[in-house]
């Protein structure tokens, strides 16, 4: 009870105290639904073919995303990330073991081997924390068929904030290159914290595909829409 007074448990969206740590169920959300979305990208579709994939040269096989970036996500998102708070995200780790299952069932894929892929950062973000936030959640994630691996980093990183979303989905190449941990594997699952334009998908796929020819899925834990 003493230690629990200094070192208070709260929600990570509200800042209210909780028992847990976790959401409260006023700022949980809902998991995406995965009908009327794309078979590829799981974006929305509001005509039979798809704008997403048209306008962009879609490099991953498959992508399933896990919540839509609310305001009580993105203030998730923001305390993970930039304020060290390292656990933010365990309250996620139920939804996004049952999504993880969904994606390799439907890529018929589930008892064979593969790798569970999280990108490092780049050198800018020891400024900011000292830990790897999608490293720290795909260790929850692996298994004994799907471990985790750092394959690839960020070589350079540039802001982009100010720039458009077809700026952005341009500005990665060459941005991502394989690490010494590489290993050819049958497929691969990226995992990402928020996937917005697709860009670091398809860069961090495009480099894989390019050394293996594997198939490369994608796992995201919050998706801008």
């Amino acid at each position: 009870m003493i230690a629990h007074l200094y070192s208070p448990t709260e929600c990570p969206a509200c800042k209210r105290e909780n028992a847990t740590g976790h959401l409260c169920p006023g700022c949980r959300p809902e998991m995406l639904s995965v009908y009327g979305r794309c078979s590829i990208c799981f974006s929305v579709l509001a005509q039979r073919n798809c704008s997403f994939c048209q306008n962009r040269n879609v490099l991953f096989d498959r992508h399933i995303s896990t919540f839509g970036l609310n305001s009580e996500c993105k203030r998730v998102l923001q305390a993970w990330k930039f304020e060290n708070e390292r656990r933010a995200y365990l309250w996620s780790l139920p939804y996004l073991k049952e999504r993880l299952h969904t994606l390799l069932k439907e890529a018929d894929i589930i008892r064979r081997p593969g790798y569970l892929i999280y990108i490092e950062s780049g050198g800018s973000s020891r400024d900011t924390r000292n830990y790897q936030p999608v490293a720290d959640l795909s260790r929850h994630l692996e298994t004994p068929a799907l471990p985790a691996c750092g394959m690839l980093k960020k070589v350079r990183t540039r802001k982009q904030s100010g720039a458009g979303r077809k700026d952005r989905f341009f500005q990665l190449k060459g941005s991502i290159q394989l690490t010494v941990k590489y290993r050819p594997a049958f497929y691969y699952v990226i995992l990402e914290d928020v996937f917005t334009t697709g860009a670091t998908a398809s860069e961090a796929s495009r480099i894989l595909k390019k050394q293996s020819g594997a198939q490369v899925l994608v796992l995201s834990l919050f998706m801008a829409e």
